[in-house]
Order: C-alpha cells, then sequence, then structure tokens
C-alpha cells in the first residue's frame, strides 16, 4: 500500500511498478530503496527551487574582488573591509559613462558612415529622377517615356541599394554583440566543464532541487547547491556573504503538495508556471566552495493552488548519513527537474572521496569537497542540489552535476562539517 499524507489521494503517487517500469529495473534489490523512498513519504521532502537575479552585480565584467568592494563600500556592510581604491572606483565610473554613451555613438557613427557611402552615380540618378518628376519638363532629346522609365529603374536601384545597407549594418551589430556576449551554447559547456548541470541563465533565472533538512514550528529549512549563483564567486574568492547572496538573487520554493494540487485542478492538461504559487525564500548560510547552501522559508507562506489557506501537510526532514557509502552500493538521486516532480533516478557508487583535481584539470571556482561518483544515474537540468538517497533513504550526497561520463554528488562527510560548522539542523 503506498501511503500519502493528510488530505491527498494516494492514486497522485506512482506505485512501486510503475517505478520499476520507469527505472527499467530487474532486480528487485534496486527497488527497495525506491520503495523506501515512498513508504516514507520522502517525496513531500524535496522542493522545486527558482533562482533569480534580483539586478546586475556591480561592476559589469570586472573582476569579483572589485564587486565586492564595490559593494561594501556603497551599502557600507562591514566598514573593517578594505574600502575600494580611487583609481577603482574612477575606473568603474568611466565604464559606466562609456557604456552609456556607447549606443549612442554607435547610431551616429552608422549615419555618418552612410551618408559618406553614397556612390557618385546615385546623386547622378537623383538629378535624373528630380528631372522625370516635373512633367512639364520636356527638355533633352529623351522622349517623357524614357525619363519615367529612368525614374522607375533609379527609384529601384536606390530602395534596394538602401536595404542592402541595412541588412550590411544588421549584420556588423550582430556580429559585433556576438562578440561581446557569450551564447547559450558557449554558457552551457562552460558549465558543462565546470561540473555543474543546470539550466543556463535566461532572463537571468536558473532553476535547482532542494530538500528539507530541519524544522521548527513555521520555520522550515532547505538544503540546495550553491553553483546557482556562481556569478558571485570563484577560485580564491569564496568570502561573499549572506547578506550579498539575499541582495543579489531571489529564491522562490514550490512544494509538491501544491504541484498534486495543481495536476488534480488540471486533469492532465498542460502546466503553466503562472498557476504555481511560490514561496519566496531567504539564504541563511552558504559554503561555496564545498557547493552547498541552506534556504529557510516560513511555512505559513505555502499556500494551496487555489485555496488562500496554509498548507499544513507534512515536509520530513530527510536526515544525513553519519558516512559515505561503500562502493557498489546502489542510491537513487530524488530531484525536480522542470514539469517533472518526484524524478527518480538509480545509480551504483563507483569511487568515493575524490578531489576535484582528480575528475578533471578545469576547477575555475575552486571547490574543495570530496565528490561521490556514480555511475547509470542520470541527473537532469534542474536537479542540482538533490538528494541522493540510500535504502534507508538517508542523504548520502548532494547532488552536484556530470563531469565526462559520470554524475557526482557532495560527499555526506562535507555536507555534515558544513550542518555542523553552521548549525542549521538546530534551533
Amino acid at each position: 500500500m503506498v501511503l500519502a499524507p493528510l488530505g491527498l489521494r494516494s492514486e497522485s503517487f506512482p506505485p512501486p511498478s510503475v517505478i520499476r517500469n520507469k527505472m527499467d529495473v530487474q532486480n528487485d534489490a534496486l527497488l527497495r530503496p525506491a520503495q523506501g523512498i515512498i513508504a516514507r513519504g520522502s517525496l513531500h521532502s524535496v522542493f522545486s527551487i527558482e533562482v533569480n537575479l534580483r539586478h546586475l552585480v556591480p561592476g559589469g565584467n570586472r573582476n569579483v574582488e572589485a564587486k565586492r568592494k564595490y559593494y561594501r563600500r556603497t551599502h557600507k556592510v562591514d566598514p573593517a573591509l578594505p574600502e575600494i581604491t580611487p583609481e577603482e572606483e574612477e575606473e568603474l565610473a568611466a565604464e559606466a559613462e562609456r557604456k552609456g554613451k556607447q549606443s549612442k555613438t554607435t547610431r551616429n557613427t552608422t549615419r555618418k558612415a552612410t551618408r559618406k557611402t553614397k556612390k557618385p552615380e546615385d546623386q547622378e540618378w537623383r538629378r535624373i529622377i528630380e528631372q522625370a518628376q516635373d512633367p512639364t519638363n520636356k527638355e533633352g532629346d529623351e522622349p517623357y517615356s524614357l525619363r519615367k522609365r529612368q525614374r522607375n529603374n533609379a527609384l529601384t536601384d536606390m530602395l534596394q541599394g538602401e536595404a542592402e545597407e541595412e541588412e550590411a549594418a544588421k549584420t556588423r551589430r550582430k556580429t559585433e554583440r556576438a562578440k561581446r556576449e557569450p551564447s547559450n551554447e558557449d554558457s552551457e559547456e562552460a558549465s558543462r566543464k565546470n561540473g555543474i548541470k543546470t539550466s543556463h541563465r535566461d532572463g537571468g533565472q536558473r532553476n535547482a532541487t532542494g530538500f528539507a533538512i530541519a524544522e521548527h514550528g513555521n520555520t522550515l529549512r532547505i538544503l540546495t547547491c550553491a553553483h546557482t549563483i556562481d556569478e558571485v564567486y570563484t577560485a580564491g574568492h569564496h568570502d561573499i556573504s549572506v547578506d550579498e547572496v539575499n541582495e543579489f538573487f531571489t529564491f522562490d520554493v514550490h512544494c509538491s503538495h501544491q504541484e498534486v494540487g495543481i495536476l488534480n485542478e488540471l486533469n492532465g492538461r498542460p502546466i503553466n508556471e503562472q498557476v504555481r504559487m511560490k514561496t519566496r525564500a531567504s539564504v541563511v548560510a552558504i559554503d561555496s566552495e564545498r557547493d552547498l547552501m541552506v534556504l529557510e522559508i516560513n511555512k505559513s507562506n505555502i499556500h494551496l493552488v487555489g485555496e488562500q489557506i496554509m498548507c499544513d501537510n507534512p515536509h520530513p526532514r530527510i536526515n544525513i548519513a553519519e558516512d559515505d557509502p561503500t562502493e557498489l552500493d546502489v542510491c537513487i538521486l530524488q530531484g525536480w527537474p522542470a514539469q517533472r516532480m518526484g524524478s527518480l533516478s538509480v545509480g551504483q557508487l563507483s569511487l568515493r572521496r575524490r578531489t576535484y583535481e582528480a575528475i578533471t584539470q578545469i576547477n575555475e571556482k575552486g571547490y574543495t569537497m570530496k565528490l561521490a561518483e556514480f555511475t547509470k544515474m542520470r541527473g537532469e537540468e534542474g536537479s542540482s542540489g538533490g538528494p541522493a538517497l540510500d535504502g534507508l533513504t538517508r542523504c548520502v550526497g548532494v547532488y552536484h552535476g556530470v563531469i565526462g561520463t559520470k554524475e557526482y554528488v557532495v560527499c555526506a562527510d562535507d555536507v555534515n562539517v558544513f550542518l555542523n560548522r553552521t548549525g542549521m539542523v538546530r534551533f
């Protein structure tokens, strides 16, 4: 029998037989962890997280350290921190002024260049057109009908030439813009090399998965990954504060009870993002070197779809395992990719506690955590931050991403160090 929390229909959850078909598992031993996940209601421990840029990080394309100094001086977060130098401040102001004048200068330059590129024959055609437009002008050897044809031909050539010039100008502008701004393919390639698997920035948005780790009264804490905000840290610069993160980004979460309510209301119709009632969360702890972050929400702000009442259904916490699993152990990744609540993927641990440098030579973000390597586990865009669970529904790692052909999770030992140091599991 499949158990469901109070107020929700059990048929909303896939039975073990359906999960067996989805995962194409032949061995009952591989299915047992999935049965434990459903029986313990852990599907309701997982949240969908949407991360958006609140505004552009100060300093344009300057390095991260200069951006932080600029922010701290402007907002006076900590006067004891070193302030930005006058030279850097002047450079920032000059850069902003140049960007403001760039578009106007480009337009004026284009217009002047267009005027200068007028060919001598164009002026001759204009003279012919002016003469042909006067029906009383009978001077010259050419009859009026010939002048009329010449006028029409000249108009056609001029219009075609102007259209070609405009198309060439558009092509030049598009090429220059492509050189200044990396394409989505470039962003995805960089993400793949850095070992992260999230959707690229589209209008400033990224999606991830999180899961409940602590609860007290109406306060609920959610553990997730930190690389959804990797714009504000890099190797050697991991002193990003909680205040800075909340200043630059917004975090909205969506629980499974809300999603089930939407599915029941729509009755099979496609889900529109506008019908989702998201709950605003704030960052209370972050360790960007270990790619870990904790969000906090007020459960009284979680409302069911179509009803202005608090979601009083349980969001059971997931306990963190004290140690990593052993090689060849089977675990399940629980994620929430777009439109796919309760997505499960089975994987087998091949190696544990691998350093980042042992996996890849590219570590631009300066990650220091140990990673557990899984085979056959399939994480998708939006699964980052999801828990890797053993047969007892304990979290043995937090999903980091794919590097090469393998999937990697942050080891339980690093997760415990982070949570114990920050006290996020205690109130």
